[in-house]
C-alpha cells in the first residue's frame, strides 16, 4: 500500500480518488511503480482506465 485517502460514505471512491492516485503514480519513477493497480468495479470504467493508460500504468479492475 502506497497511500490511503478516506472519503465520506456518499463519495464515489473511484471518482474522488482518481486525481490523487494519478498524482501519486506520476511521482514514482516508472521502473519503481507497482506492477499493476488493482481496483474493484467502481474503478472499472472508461475514465479511470483512460487515465491509467495515459501514464502507461498497468491495471486490473473488475468491469461493471
Amino acid at each position: 500500500m502506497l497511500d490511503v485517502e478516506v472519503q465520506g460514505g456518499k463519495a464515489h471512491a473511484a471518482k474522488h480518488s482518481l486525481p490523487r492516485l494519478r498524482l501519486l503514480l506520476e511521482q514514482i519513477a516508472p521502473e519503481e511503480r507497482p506492477v499493476l493497480v488493482r481496483g474493484d468495479n467502481a474503478f472499472g470504467n472508461e475514465g479511470v482506465m483512460d487515465e491509467m493508460e495515459a501514464i502507461g500504468q498497468r491495471y486490473l479492475f473488475k468491469l461493471r
